[in-house]
């Protein structure tokens, strides 16, 4: 409730409606109570407990406030009411529902006493997510970008991980609500599958020293070509990976600019002529990119697309994980490049690594 509506409520109820004797003033154009403001906050680190209340101090040990966290359910037990949460629920609940002897929370919410309210705006509220792990106010449209429309899920096979890792790690990529950070869970999925890839290679070569010389000089510092050979190996059905990359011509911009201006070691398609040719095509298919380039038929074919797709894939890891100068810096602007282009492509290499 905002402060007129609470003095309005207060003044039509009987003192026995309340958990606690309440005063209430209007303080800067918000609503206190008992000498406290409620600063609504949208988000909490997960490493907090439900239900809790956790005291907020300046670094001189004076306490401010409390953090009060909304419990799983929003419903607040009785034996757990206290003052501070108390004065959160009764900013959280709208007039019509008040008096209510169930306590429930819609979000969390900052307690902060009055006399620090204008210190904290200015110095504190928008590091929240810094020094506090919480967030005041969530931009969602921004943070959380449409979602794909999609109207049946295939399961074409048996599928098997190699690893608890690769189980773990799928699951953490499902639940991960943001683009970039599900992106990244899927790629280290396929690069421990790389890695292990490398270690049966050398298991294989027993005591060939020179053999497995040669093999940790092409892969143990290049992780581009692991990922590439792993591929190689892995992929069975080159046309949906073929039809999956060729949505990336809806993006030329955007691919133009990551691959191709940022251009790095490993790149397929270092010329900008052929970079223009492969785009004007009208499919990934064998016959269109033979029409590019005659050598691109039966395993040269599949080879060019897998190098083209496992550097696609590896730049935008790069980009995403690195952050810096030098690389190409993804923002949310390019949240449909991922969600619409590489997330769909990644989603299907991981599908035929699994499969048995």
């Amino acid at each position: 409730m905002k402060y007129q509506e609470l003095s309005d409520t207060l003044s039509e109820i009987e003192e026995s409606d309340l958990e606690y004797s309440i005063e209430v003033s209007n303080y800067l154009n918000h609503l206190s109570i008992n000498g406290y403001v409620a600063l609504r906050v949208d988000q909490v680190s997960s490493k907090y407990e439900h239900d809790s209340e956790i005291e907020i101090k300046l670094d001189t040990g004076e306490v401010i406030g409390s953090l009060i966290i909304r419990p799983l359910s929003g419903l607040i037990l009785q034996e757990n009411i206290t003052n501070l949460k108390y004065i959160a629920f009764l900013n959280d609940i709208a007039k019509e529902d008040f008096p209510l002897r169930e306590y429930r929370l819609s979000t969390s919410y900052l307690i902060i006493k009055n006399e620090f309210l204008r210190e904290y705006y200015r110095k504190h509220y928008s590091y929240s997510s810094v020094w506090g792990g919480f967030i005041h106010k969530l931009d969602y449209p921004k943070f959380f970008p449409p979602k794909s429309s999609t109207t049946e899920i295939t399961i074409r096979g048996v599928y098997k991980f190699p690893t608890e890792f690769n189980k773990m790690t799928s699951i953490k990529a499902v639940i991960e609500p943001f683009t970039f950070d599900r992106f990244l869970k899927k790629y280290h999925q396929l690069e421990l599958i790389s890695d292990l890839e490398v270690v049966n290679k050398i298991r294989a070569l027993k005591t060939d020293l020179y053999g497995i010389g040669n093999l940790m000089s092409e892969y143990s510092s290049n992780d581009l070509n692991k990922f590439r050979m792993m591929l190689k190996l892995k992929i069975r059905n080159i046309h949906r990976i073929s039809d999956l990359a060729f949505v990336a011509t809806a993006y030329k911009g955007e691919c133009e600019e990551i691959f191709q201006k940022y251009n790095k070691p490993g790149n397929p398609i270092p010329k900008s002529v052929e970079f223009s040719n492969l785009f004007a095509l009208s499919s990934f298919s064998e016959v269109d990119l033979s029409s590019m380039k005659q050598t691109l038929t039966g395993s040269a074919y599949v080879n060019y697309i897998l190098d083209v797709v496992s550097y696609w894939i590896y730049r935008i890891r790069c980009s995403i994980a690195h952050q810096r100068i030098g690389e190409f810096i993804l923002t949310e602007k390019h949240e449909e490049f991922i969600s619409q282009f590489i997330e769909p492509l990644i989603d299907e290499v991981l599908c035929q690594v699994y499969e048995t």
